[in-house]
């Protein structure tokens, strides 16, 4: 296999993870601040800073949250719900604050939030579909320390996001376009 599928495979990866298992951690932090029952009427009484947004499809989705729970909720409206509801509140906020990335030694919780954010961004505004091998690494260790640390801390809803991360990265065929490239021995 090209170096550059071998490439394209590690951006499908980190993607899948963050968008996947990202979302789902932060889905459960969420809940683990505010029931799903309670969601829609603390949204409507906060006082929400006018440069945020909530727009039409996220409030449908809140006001849902006591039928539907928050699996449709994604990683953008989870980090603005939990940095501008649930963190202010409970005044749990990323060591270098909201929107800048926290340092490898710090590990707060507002912290993790803030890595999901970065990853998430990372993936998404990446120049291409590709990642090197370095970059590949970077990303996935990073996101498995993430689900580590949270779940140590009770936040999983019965998930083991370390699993998770275990199950995609075991993909039949990663593992053979891995092996080819030595990660693996098969």
């Amino acid at each position: 296999m090209a170096e550059k599928e071998l490439e394209d495979e590690y951006f499908s990866r980190c993607q899948r993870g963050v968008h996947q298992v990202g979302s789902r951690i932060l889905q459960d932090t969420l809940k683990n601040f505010v029931t799903c029952n309670d969601l829609d009427t603390k949204v409507k009484s906060y006082n929400w800073d006018p440069k945020t947004k909530i727009t039409k499809e996220e409030n449908a989705l809140i006001s849902n949250a006591a039928k539907d729970g928050y699996g449709k909720f994604d990683i953008t409206l989870c980090y603005k719900l939990l940095r501008n509801l649930c963190m202010k509140i409970l005044a749990i906020t990323p060591s270098n604050g909201w929107g800048k990335d926290p340092q490898n030694i710090q590990t707060a919780w507002g912290d993790d939030v803030e890595r999901i954010r970065s990853l998430r961004n990372t993936i998404a505004h990446h120049d291409s579909q590709s990642l090197t091998k370095g970059e590949y690494k970077t990303i996935w260790d990073e996101l498995k320390d993430i689900a580590n640390r949270l779940q140590s801390r009770g936040i999983n809803s019965g998930r083991d996001y370390a699993d998770d991360l275990k199950q995609l990265e075991d993909k039949r065929e990663w593992k053979a376009i891995d092996s080819i490239s030595g990660m693996y021995q098969i």
